[in-house]
């Protein structure tokens, strides 16, 4: 990671893959604000759209392999969409990375600068995450967590994750499965 920042020609953070295993974050969103410059927004107590350099998130654009994400923001019509402009469009062109998982991404890039050579479709900056392959050999991993919530006194903390990849017709087909589940009381942090 910090050789692609140093030979890039380009303002970049990179983030790789054995970092973002280390932290225990919850989501790409929360994985990608550890870095300078990024922060995100929160949704009932989660991160979940990204930030960069003070640009709200519907300025950047977010992607997966260099394949630029669709906007999640909303698409309602109507007073719910615009607090009171009956008849307005949001023109929200976030996208929410609550729902991607840290333990699918091998390495995120954050460009906090576009030059001519990129995609004119953000102002504020672009993030390109780069999903894991499947090695060349069978390869199973099992995290399992648990927490306990000092605030209400019980366990109830849990995280589990599990996944297994493999390479197949002499290794041109590979696939990766990941499965996670978990239950997050935002009163603590702390898992075991």
């Amino acid at each position: 990671a910090i050789n692609q920042q140093l030979s890039s020609d380009k303002i970049v953070s990179v983030v790789s893959e054995a970092k973002i295993q280390e932290l225990p974050d919850f989501n790409a969103a929360q994985a990608i604000s550890r870095l300078p410059g990024v922060s995100s927004l929160q949704s009932s107590g989660e991160a979940s759209k990204v930030v960069i350099r003070g640009l709200a998130p519907q300025y950047n654009a977010v992607a997966v392999s260099g394949i630029t994400l669709a906007a999640t923001g909303s698409t309602q019509i109507g007073a719910a969409s615009q607090g009171g402009t009956i008849g307005s469009i949001s023109t929200d062109r976030s996208v929410d990375l609550t729902m991607i998982t840290p333990y699918m991404i091998k390495s995120v890039e954050v460009y906090k600068s576009l030059t001519p050579d990129m995609n004119a479709n953000a102002i504020g900056g672009f993030v390109n995450m780069q999903l894991r392959e499947a090695p060349d050999e069978f390869k199973a991993d099992i995290l399992a967590q648990t927490g306990y919530t000092q605030k209400s006194g019980k366990y109830g903390n849990y995280r589990f994750v599990a996944s297994a990849s493999d390479r197949f017709l002499d290794g041109d087909l590979g696939v990766y499965l990941l499965a996670n589940a978990e239950s997050y009381d935002r009163n603590a942090d702390n898992m075991n």
